[in-house]
C-alpha cells in the first residue's frame, strides 16, 4: 500500500507510456492512451481521499469493455481494471513495473477468452 501511494507521477506516466507502446505493438487495432488520472484511497478513513494517478485507457474494435474487463479477471494472473466510458482503464498507482508482462499475458488471455465464447 505504501509503495503504491509513494509513487510519483513522473514513474507512473512511464510505466504506462511502455505499456502503450507494448500494447500498441500486439494490438495495432486497439485504441490505447495514457491519461492523467485520478486514484481513490478506498474505504475505511479515506473513503473520498484522492491522489493524482495516471491510467492506461483500452479499448478492442471486437470486444466491449466489460468483456475485457472480465477476460482480465479471468486470466491466470487476474488483472483487475475498472470500466468507465466505454474503455478499460489500468491504473498504474495499482501496477508495479514487475506486472508489466502479467499484464501483456492477461491481454491475450482476455482476447482469447472472449474469442471462444463468441
Amino acid at each position: 500500500l505504501y509503495a503504491m501511494m509513494a509513487k510519483s507521477p513522473d514513474e507512473m506516466k512511464a510505466q504506462a507510456l511502455e505499456l502503450e507502446k507494448s500494447i500498441q505493438a500486439n494490438y495495432p487495432a486497439w485504441e490505447v492512451a495514457a491519461a492523467e488520472d485520478v486514484s481513490y484511497l478506498g474505504g475505511g478513513s479515506l473513503p473520498e481521499d484522492k491522489m493524482p494517478s495516471f491510467s492506461l485507457r483500452l479499448r478492442a474494435p471486437r470486444l466491449s469493455a466489460d468483456g475485457l474487463a472480465r477476460g482480465l479477471r479471468s486470466a491466470p494472473v487476474p488483472v483487475v481494471p475498472r470500466v468507465a466510458g466505454g474503455r478499460v482503464i489500468l491504473d498504474m498507482r495499482t501496477v508495479a513495473r514487475q506486472d508489466l508482462p502479467d499484464i501483456l499475458r492477461a491481454l491475450g488471455h482476455a482476447t482469447k477468452a472472449t474469442e471462444c465464447q463468441a
